[in-house]
């Protein structure tokens, strides 16, 4: 029979098809392994287990379950509440509001990683902490785990079911102190852990308008006196040299009191009260809101937002740019601190300096004070001063008043808002040398010590002696020229005469910018 390639074709095309039949049939007998070990992955993900079969692998490694850790994100908008206000640092307000609570109670939210999400047998945070997997672990539960930089503890947790989120009860934390945060899987053992997180409990201080008056807090003044010499077994009256430091406080700043035992230093009346001291007794020459400074509790004189300045300061600086377009680093209100007692009651009594140096239209520099010696203690902050302004033409120092703020200068409009009231300068003085002689002919040097003293008084005590020895008030252009003196404690009505009561103090001029009278800042005036 002869065949043409017409009627060959259909037999071509049928061999071929029953060819390459039998090689896919042979393949899959080869590769049937293969097949089924991927066959056992896919059925796995229904076990119950993380979406793995322990006992199928395609290398025939077991590979194990495990709840996934560190694949939990904690959102920045946590906020613990306390009868409707915020218990931690943070933008909180509006969402404590509602949360009308009597313990401080912590709300937390989180995000879920694709590993954890996408899970069939976990998706949530509530599954994450509370469902049993394949992994030989029983009873999983989670906690908070608390660490304050010394030791760890651990809070239990409120988890709505099939929620992101949890809440706990932290009222066992302090205020004031930092902790660090991790949610952890502890029931089970298998301790998992979410991404850790900080807080920091703190009393909630209602906000002020930003262009309301700066709040005000009156500072007061004390003394405390030193005796140096050879005490008789008897009578401590009979240290051959007593001398007096100076020291101040705001009223939430209250002194300590000097420890029992002590002997050389008192700052209490001994003939009154007895040597032993006690938070009761008056402390001695006390002159009670002899200054006025800015309130340290204001929030204005924060730093919310953990640029490295003062609020207020920061407000001033966009104020200036918003209503002037001028733009400048303004840095006008600046802390002032001083010791508040004497820092070392065996040794001395430490000087203490202030932080911060002024800028802008005005200058100078932050200065504290307190007694000379060898003491360590760290100054307190009593409150905020205001730098000095700068007259454009004459160049002398002033601080403002009524009718400044109500002149053509920017940033003296912007302060009538924050500030004003009147101010006055404050000034830093230092004692006269006293020594005594002891009884081998040595002598022996009291400690320097130093004041704060407001213009309101000084301008009315202050003096420079002529080239004769006379006293003689300084005016306006003298002032910069002469070494300035005063008597202390002030006699306004013969202030230039010495009584054996007083001693002698010259004022300092600040070390960067300073002003022509020899001002350091400015503060709220007071008055006699």
């Amino acid at each position: 029979m002869r065949y043409n390639e017409k009627t060959l074709k259909p037999i071509y095309k049928s061999l071929y098809l029953v060819f390459l039949v039998n090689i896919l049939f042979w393949s899959c007998l080869d590769g049937g392994d293969k097949m089924r070990g991927r066959a056992a992955i896919k059925s796995g993900s229904d076990d119950g287990s993380s979406g793995l079969d322990p006992s199928a692998s395609s290398t025939g490694t077991e590979t194990k379950v495990t709840r996934p850790s560190n694949q939990i994100s904690i959102n920045k908008d946590f906020c613990s509440c306390l009868k409707g206000k915020p218990d931690i640092i943070g933008n909180c307000v509006n969402f404590c509001k509602d949360k009308n609570i009597d313990t401080p109670t912590l709300y937390v939210n989180v995000t879920l990683s694709p590993e954890v999400e996408l899970n069939p047998d976990i998706g949530n945070l509530f599954n994450w902490c509370t469902k049993q997997i394949n992994d030989g672990l029983v009873n999983p539960t989670c906690q908070l785990e608390v660490y304050d930089g010394i030791e760890i503890k651990y809070l239990d947790v409120v988890i709505p079911a099939n929620s992101n989120r949890f809440s706990v009860n932290i009222n066992t934390l302090d205020k004031n102190k930092t902790y660090v945060l991790t949610l952890v899987e502890n029931g089970s053992t298998s301790n998992a852990k979410t991404q850790s997180f900080q807080i920091r409990r703190a009393d909630y201080i209602e906000p002020v308008s930003p262009d309301s008056l700066l709040k005000i807090t009156p500072v007061s003044m004390y003394s405390c006196i030193r005796r140096i010499g050879t005490q008789s077994a008897q009578n401590i009256q009979d240290y051959s040299l007593a001398y007096k430091s100076f020291y101040f406080y705001a009223k939430a700043k209250y002194p300590p009191t000097i420890p029992a035992g002590n002997t050389t230093v008192f700052c209490h009346d001994i003939d009154t009260n007895g040597a032993a001291d006690d938070p009761k007794f008056p402390r001695l020459d006390l002159q009670e809101q002899i200054l006025n400074l800015w309130d340290e509790t204001d929030t204005r004189f924060y730093d919310a937002d953990n640029n490295q300045k003062i609020d207020i300061n920061d407000y001033i600086k966009d104020q200036l740019q918003k209503n002037y377009g001028i733009t400048a680093e303004v840095n006008i209100f600046s802390e002032l601190a001083t010791y508040n007692a004497p820092t070392d009651v065996n040794y001395g009594t430490g000087t203490g300096t202030g932080s911060g140096t002024g800028s802008g239209t005005g200058s100078g520099t932050g200065t504290g004070t307190g007694g000379g010696g060898t003491g360590n203690a760290a100054a307190v902050r009593i409150g905020f001063k205001m730098d000095f302004f700068a007259n454009p033409v004459t160049k002398k120092s002033y601080c403002p008043k009524q009718n400044d703020y109500n002149s053509d200068d920017s940033l003296l409009k912007i302060l009538k808002n924050v500030v004003g009231v009147d101010t006055e300068g404050i000034y830093l003085a230092t004692r006269e040398a006293i020594s005594t002689t002891d009884a081998e002919g040595n002598v022996i040097l009291a400690p320097a010590a130093s004041m704060i003293i407001r213009e309101s008084i000084l301008k009315k005590i202050w003096f420079y002696y002529d080239n004769k020895g006379n006293h003689v008030v300084p005016d306006d252009n003298t002032v910069s020229q002469e070494t300035i003196r005063f008597y202390w404690p002030p006699d306004y009505k013969y202030p230039l005469i010495k009584k054996s009561t007083q001693q002698t103090f010259t004022l300092n001029s600040a070390t960067t910018k300073p002003a022509h009278d020899k001002k350091f800042g400015c503060i709220p005036t007071r008055g006699l």
